[in-house]
């Protein structure tokens, strides 16, 4: 077995990051009214707590932590592959959940990422549009559409057989279907 991890990160209102912002109370909201009218309070308190706005996978690469997603920061744009130490740069605002995976798998999941990477450009702004709609479809992305975070993300974790399915979520709905599969978040950094 081998360990890679899943980092959401927090959105912190007031540092003018206004897409991040967007993302974690609109998507937040929408989660947790869903839950609570399938009665899963607790659930929805959780959701609430954490308000996720970006998620990156994080695994093991040949010199150094690499970190996996897309991206418009830093003047990127669309699916990328970076170190993780210039990625998680305010620990405070991060939660990671480690996920353990058969080699095969992770080494499958990690060929996908390099491929992405090389091959998926661009940044689906209309997937960050469509999440401000509720009733949105979440189906299989359409292929070579480009990815949003937490789509690249998903579908790492598909191609680590952890999900049957690859979808379109926000990065608080994985972390929310992660948390239904047993995996558990942590703070980056402990107090």
């Amino acid at each position: 077995m081998e360990t890679f991890k899943v980092a959401f990160y927090k959105a912190k209102f007031g540092d003018k990051k206004w897409i991040d912002d967007g993302i974690s109370i609109y998507t937040t909201t929408i989660n947790a009214i869903g839950l609570c009218l399938f009665f899963k309070f607790k659930m929805a308190w959780k959701v609430i707590k954490n308000r996720y706005s970006h998620v990156e996978v994080i695994y093991q690469g040949a010199t150094c932590p690499k970190a996996f997603t897309s991206t418009m920061r830093q003047g990127m744009a669309g699916t990328v592959i970076r170190d993780a130490n210039g990625v998680l740069i305010h620990p405070e605002r991060w939660d990671i959940m480690e996920i353990s995976v058969e080699k095969i798998d992770l080494r499958c999941a990690i060929a996908w990422a390099q491929w992405q990477r090389d091959n998926n450009k661009g940044y689906n702004k209309k997937t960050i549009a469509n999440f401000f709609n509720p009733f949105r479809p979440t189906q299989k992305p359409k292929n070579n559409e480009p990815n949003i975070c937490s789509v690249a993300v998903q579908g790492f974790c598909w191609q680590a057989c952890i999900f049957k399915v690859w979808r379109i979520w926000s990065p608080i709905k994985l972390w929310w279907k992660l948390t239904k599969l047993g995996y558990k978040t942590k703070p980056l950094v402990q107090n």
